[in-house]
């Protein structure tokens, strides 16, 4: 520092540095460097006041500038520029279009296709049909199993009274009866 910014600085009275300026939409934006971190202004009845928080698109519309709750910058970046879209050359705007042999394997593949969903509609038709089907002789069974009334049957006990069935008749050799009639008494 020079002796006269020393003596400035003691009586108070520093000589105040040139603010850099950047152009906002609505506002011009002053800090010493617009670098992230720097404070930035706006200058209000020639008083700095901080910038609020917030994103300010610069004039030109070219630069963003991002500021914290502090006043700080937090970030300056720059706009990507829009590339135009070329035009489409001839060579382009005629592949767009759809030869005839193309438009005629179109219409074969589409109504390939109409004939195997109505082939899927005919199938599914017929599982409709089968599916109320089955329900209602699933109620059937339904209403038949609730109105059957259930016995109680005590499996611990032997039964005293032989019931007379000839075994024979189903197929049951004597030797197999035998085996039977010694199954029951354990």
């Amino acid at each position: 520092m020079s002796k006269i910014n020393k003596l400035l600085a003691l009586l108070g009275k520093e000589e105040k540095k040139p603010l850099n300026q950047l152009e906002l939409e609505d506002k011009t934006a002053l800090a010493e460097s617009f670098e992230v971190g720097q404070s930035v202004f706006f200058s209000e009845n020639a008083d700095n006041i901080l910038f609020p928080e917030g994103k300010y698109t610069s004039k030109d519309g070219k630069q963003i500038l991002s500021i914290d709750t502090d006043g700080k910058i937090v970030s300056l970046e720059e706009v990507p520029e829009e590339v135009p879209e070329a035009e489409p050359t001839e060579e382009e705007e005629k592949e767009e279009y759809v030869t005839q042999q193309e438009f005629a394997i179109l219409v074969e593949a589409v109504q390939e296709l109409q004939q195997t969903l109505s082939g899927k509609d005919e199938e599914m038709s017929e599982l409709k049909k089968t599916l109320a089907a089955t329900k209602k002789e699933l109620s059937t069974v339904k209403t038949e199993l609730s109105s059957i009334e259930t016995e109680e049957v005590n499996l611990n006990k032997t039964p005293t009274k032989k019931t007379g069935i000839n075994l024979g008749a189903f197929g049951i050799t004597p030797k197999m009866q035998g085996i039977f009639k010694q199954f029951n008494q354990i």
